[in-house]
């Protein structure tokens, strides 16, 4: 016989002699009152009193009844709830891992950040090196064919000597001979007070040179591309 537990609404089988009587669910464990057998008499083709219809045991695992041809009901719900907290438990790992992730990766861009605006306050202060702004970077400008860009110039700390670098590009199909570029040295207010060059016997084409020019000027603060000529 079964009947339905009133605490978790599960089946509770039992035998016909335990009618009326209060027994623990074997599910949820809570008191359930099991109805009363009716008082039949027993007449051909039925079954004598405290004969079940069909055989049940113990489950191994949790001890509840279980019908001989199935599988326990306690048993199947509590993987059930197994398997739903091992796809929470997942997608929590998940989740933390982006979220690391992001973390390191967040950190290092903020290093990368301070450490280039380190670099920046460090090669504005005196005595660093100093980047011009003009020529600008634009291939429209060019002379002749010829590119300048990226002129600076460059004094260490406790050196009396002082480099302006810069790059000329060829951008003709030609190979350019007797280059010789001419560059300003400008003091702290940006007047002239000298000039440097460098030469090259030639230029490949679509080559970079990459221009180098010392000065001991100790006033020299910047620099700025003048000119470049070409032996014809």
């Amino acid at each position: 016989m079964h009947c339905f537990c009133s605490a978790c609404g599960k089946t509770v089988y039992y035998l016909p002699g335990q009618g009326g009587t209060v027994v623990q669910c074997p599910q949820c464990h809570s008191p359930t009152q099991l109805p009363a057998a009716p008082k039949t008499k027993p007449g051909p083709g039925l079954m004598k009193p405290g004969v079940l219809p069909f055989t049940q045991k113990k489950c191994p695992d949790c001890g509840g009844a279980v019908n001989s041809d199935s599988s326990c009901p306690a048993c199947l719900t509590k993987q059930q709830q197994n398997r739903k907290y091992i796809v929470l438990a997942g997608a929590l790992i998940v989740v933390l891992i982006a979220g690391v992730v992001f973390a390191v990766m967040r950190t290092h861009k903020i290093a990368r950040a301070k450490e280039t605006a380190a670099a920046a306050a460090t090669n504005n202060g005196p005595g660093h090196i100093f980047i011009l702004t003009a020529p600008a970077n634009d291939p429209s400008r060019a002379t002749n064919d010829l590119w300048p860009r990226h002129f600076v110039l460059e004094r260490r700390r406790g050196s009396d000597f002082a480099v302006a670098v810069g790059d000329v590009e060829n951008l003709s199909q030609r190979i350019r001979y007797g280059l010789k570029v001419d560059i300003e040295l400008l003091d702290r207010n940006g007047h002239k007070i000298g000039t440097v060059n460098d030469t090259i016997t030639h230029l490949a084409p679509n080559a970079v040179w990459h221009v180098i020019a010392s000065t001991s000027d100790t006033n020299a603060i910047n620099a700025r591309f003048a000119g470049i000529k070409e032996n014809q």
